[in-house]
């Protein structure tokens, strides 16, 4: 073989790698926007610091990456410190997968717990992917 074939063929190699890389890259920038929201609020007894409140937080990521539960899309952690308020913001897929999550995590006894259905998005979720504008937000 000469080397200007062995040469094609590994430009063809890493092209084709390329577009099957670019492809699920579509693909996952067109997963629908999560559908779920679970939001939780507590007060704790003892007065929460800054400090205090970022180990809970690297606690419990590793512990959520650890299960690495299908379908469970984030959580957003919040905080009131002048009040000594926190809470989540988690987003899920289904409600199947919602409740996986409660059972895999139950709340504690002083947190209040709301579930919700998301039925919009603002801004709207919108994905650039090779210069050109996909909505999330738009069933395919």
């Amino acid at each position: 073989m000469s080397r200007r074939f062995v040469a094609g063929m590994l430009f063809g190699l890493m092209v084709g790698l390329g577009v099957s890389s670019g492809a699920a890259l579509v693909m996952d920038a067109r997963k629908s926007p999560p559908r779920y929201a679970l939001v939780t609020s507590f007060q704790p007894d003892e007065t929460w610091t800054r400090e205090y409140a970022a180990k809970g937080v690297a606690a419990l990521t590793k512990k959520y990456d650890a299960a690495a539960l299908d379908g469970f899309r984030g959580k957003h952690f919040l905080a009131n410190f002048e009040k000594n308020e926190f809470g989540g913001f988690y987003q899920f897929d289904t409600m199947d997968d919602l409740e996986t999550f409660m059972t895999a995590f139950p709340p504690e006894p002083n947190r209040t717990v709301k579930i919700y259905e998301i039925v919009g998005h603002y801004p709207p979720v919108v994905v650039t992917y090779n210069e050109t504008m996909i909505d999330a937000t738009k069933s395919e």
